[in-house]
């Protein structure tokens, strides 16, 4: 927090202009992050922070902008934290699935059999598939019968 020396400001001309404190005292605040943000908008400005600002337009935010228009991400298609999760979730392997084509048809087989068995890319899926129940798969269970679920909702009913 700054302050103004009020007797200065009380033979300002601009005094209107800049506060309309009784005191002559202006008090201009800065947000608690000012100094994080002028040193990552310094970073950011700067000749290093520009080349991995390119390399990450590229890279990083190239997958996000391919989700977003080639894989339908642009919208969630399903409502609730756990079916989105699992749109995002497989956006993603369909991704990672086209990578590991690329690369089949660019460098041969051995490569991407070596890169899927020191990934464990089969073991994760299969971990996160089964540990995790499946919205989509999820079948609804009753624990009444038919009938005493009529005469339930009649009883409720008047």
């Amino acid at each position: 927090e700054y302050k103004s020396n009020p007797n200065v400001c009380q033979n300002c001309l601009f005094l209107s202009r800049c506060t309309r404190s009784k005191t002559f005292q202006k008090v201009v605040t800065r947000h608690v992050w000012e100094n994080a943000k002028e040193w990552v908008r310094k970073n950011r400005l700067s000749e290093r922070g520009k080349q991995l600002y390119k390399r990450r337009r590229e890279t990083i935010e190239r997958s996000f902008a391919d989700a977003k228009e080639l894989h339908s991400l642009r919208y969630a298609r399903y409502r609730g934290l756990a079916k989105v999760k699992e749109q995002c979730l497989l956006t993603a392997m369909a991704q990672n699935v086209k990578k590991l084509a690329l690369l089949l048809s660019k460098r041969g087989k051995s490569l991407v059999i070596r890169l899927i068995n020191k990934l464990n890319f089969l073991n994760l899926f299969i971990s996160l598939k089964y540990t995790t129940p499946s919205p989509f798969l999820a079948k609804k269970t009753w624990s009444l019968s038919s009938s005493q679920r009529t005469k339930r909702i009649s009883i409720l009913l008047p």
